[in-house]
């Protein structure tokens, strides 16, 4: 098992956070994860250190490849649109040329928007946020005007896309009808994903 998570780990600052680090140290499977824009804003630099001590792995920019046994699975993370106004160049060119299109594909792209790059691309299956589902209705309709997708699976092109709501919020520290929501992906041989 592998936790993936698509960003906005944080959202506030960093003197507000360290006293809380610990509990992350409990969790049992790997940790890995793309920068969301909360995440660039408040704590990439800060806590950088501190969250890679927790054995989380940043995948801004990269691709990894698992093995078991026959099986391989790459997994891919692309750096958030933000990361140019903190000097992270992304490499969405760069990134999708590494993949072998013969091997599964998993991307981690904090905004839905970034099917844009993938939908022709190798990749299988795209785990995006940033929308929190809108988080209080009827702001999702607003969301829509600028993320493709607000949340659950669609197909785009050659990809599957998953948009989870996610289990924090923003600016207010509430939710209407836009549930929190932590997802459990099974990923089977079959030619579907079981969510």
């Amino acid at each position: 098992m592998k936790i993936l998570h698509t960003g906005d780990l944080f959202d506030t600052f960093p003197s507000k956070i360290r006293a809380h680090l610990d509990i992350l140290k409990k969790i049992k499977h790997p940790v890995y994860f793309v920068s969301g824009n909360h995440d660039l804003l408040f704590t990439c630099k800060a806590l950088s250190h501190e969250i890679e001590a927790l054995g989380f792995t940043r995948l801004d920019n990269r691709v990894l490849t698992f093995c078991r046994g026959d099986d391989r699975l790459q997994l891919a993370g692309l750096s958030d649109s933000f990361s140019k106004y903190f000097g992270i160049k992304r490499h969405e060119k760069e990134l999708l040329a590494n993949l072998n299109p013969n091997v599964p594909s998993i991307l981690l792209a904090h905004q839905p928007k970034d099917i844009r790059f993938t939908k022709n691309a190798s990749i299988d299956l795209q785990l995006s946020g940033h929308t929190h589902g809108g988080q209080i209705y009827p702001f999702g309709y607003i969301v829509r005007l600028f993320q493709p997708y607000l949340q659950g699976l669609h197909r785009d092109g050659k990809t599957q896309i998953f948009v989870t709501t996610g289990y924090g919020s923003w600016g207010l520290n509430f939710r209407f009808r836009a549930p929190s929501e932590i997802v459990i992906i099974r990923l089977t041989k079959d030619e579907h994903v079981e969510h």
